[in-house]
């Protein structure tokens, strides 16, 4: 039964397929190009259905790989349905019909971004792959380890240095400390000390005794 869904489906996209290269080919210019960029559009409207409904089937491995993927499945059945029914409206022969101006300018701007949300969408889908989010976690945690260990030796260095720098001030201070203070002539009591009142008291120099 599962297949018969699938072939039904694919079935499906090809008709819807079929219906938005014709309205985009009737929509741009008549050279090569025009038929390449209409199957670039392709992979973002049919193609684009298929592929991510896929991926959201078994092979996403985070839930914001399944979020993206579902949203984006129905991003890109909105274009494949506006651009069909655009076709349809320009393709029919029951009476002269024009396209409304609210669908055609939607589709003018709107596809573009389809096309820009399906790249940006597959960027983001390939980041948070469930293998890629270990490993970032555990650089970080690596980086962070690394970071806190820096820091505190770091601080560690500073502490040191501090530490040293004492001691090199405390073994340079050390040797003054031993060295014997000069002894100070006391001063007398009228404000002169021993030596000087004695010279004043007995200008003449005193001489030595001879043996």
């Amino acid at each position: 039964m599962k297949w018969i869904v699938r072939i039904y489906t694919l079935v499906l996209l090809l008709y819807t397929g079929w219906r938005t290269l014709d309205f985009l080919m009737q929509q741009l210019p008549s050279n090569d190009l025009s038929f390449w960029l209409a199957i670039v559009f392709l992979f973002a409207t049919e193609v684009g259905i298929l592929i991510w409904h896929e991926i959201s089937l078994a092979h996403t491995t985070t839930y914001t790989q399944h979020y993206i993927a579902t949203g984006l499945i129905w991003l890109d059945f909105v274009g494949s349905f506006g651009a069909g029914v655009a076709d349809m409206i320009l393709r029919q022969t029951m009476i002269e019909y024009e396209i409304p101006r609210a669908l055609a300018l939607g589709l003018m701007i709107g596809l573009p971004l389809i096309v820009a949300t399906n790249v940006a969408g597959a960027l983001v889908f390939q980041a948070n792959d469930a293998d890629l989010v270990r490993m970032r976690a555990r650089k970080f945690l690596e980086f962070e380890a690394d970071q806190q260990a820096t820091q505190e030796l770091m601080a560690s260095r500073r502490r040191l240095v501090a530490t040293k720098k004492r001691e090199l001030i405390k073994e340079m201070t050390a040797g003054y400390d031993e060295l014997p203070l000069m002894a100070t002539p006391k001063p007398s009591s009228n404000g002169h000390n021993t030596e000087e009142a004695e010279l004043m008291a007995n200008p003449t120099p005193r001489r030595r005794s001879k043996n």
